[in-house]
């Protein structure tokens, strides 16, 4: 774990010339470790490490550029969408690359267009979520896991390998 956070930190001062995008990517590493390939579970960590690193990449990319079209970055933040879904512990991660994301582009654009365009992805996130939540439990808070039942189980898989085979692809 500790090579895993020296090696992000010396990679992202390769990309990003501030501190603090390089703290950003250090505490990305720290709260989820999805780089490590046998962290917790390979199946989520894998491709959530992947659109992380993916997302840091645009960031870095993004800071270079000042003209850069509203549908590369409603695609960066889609990719960072759709990571809790994987697993809920990639959450914090998910929210930081957001709003690193929204932050760059706001900073470079000072368009509310284009930031309200990018909201539209993770409103229509969320509603998946909670609507799933509320098909696999009946109560859009309670945690599918609770259930016992072999239908929210299966639902809750084909669910998960779509997504997967979906980012893979």
């Amino acid at each position: 774990s500790g090579l895993a956070v020296l090696a992000v930190w010396v990679l992202s001062s390769l990309y990003i010339p501030n501190t603090g995008g390089r703290v950003l990517a250090v505490l990305l590493c720290c709260f989820s470790l999805p780089l490590l390939i046998a962290a917790n579970q390979t199946f989520p960590d894998m491709p959530a490490g992947v659109l992380g690193l993916s997302a840091l990449a645009y960031i870095a990319w993004r800071n270079q550029r000042l003209s850069v079209p509203i549908e590369a970055d409603i695609a960066a933040i889609a990719a960072v969408t759709w990571i809790p879904l994987l697993h809920y512990k990639l959450a914090i991660m998910a929210v930081v690359l957001a709003c690193a994301i929204a932050l760059v582009v706001y900073r470079q654009t000072r368009s509310f267009a284009r930031m309200a365009g990018m909201s539209v992805v993770p409103i229509v996130a969320a509603t998946g979520f909670f609507y799933y939540n509320y098909v696999a439990s009946g109560d859009i808070f309670r945690s599918p896991s609770e259930v016992e039942s072999s239908l929210s189980v299966g639902v809750r898989w084909m669910f998960t390998f779509s997504l997967t085979a979906g980012t893979a692809s």
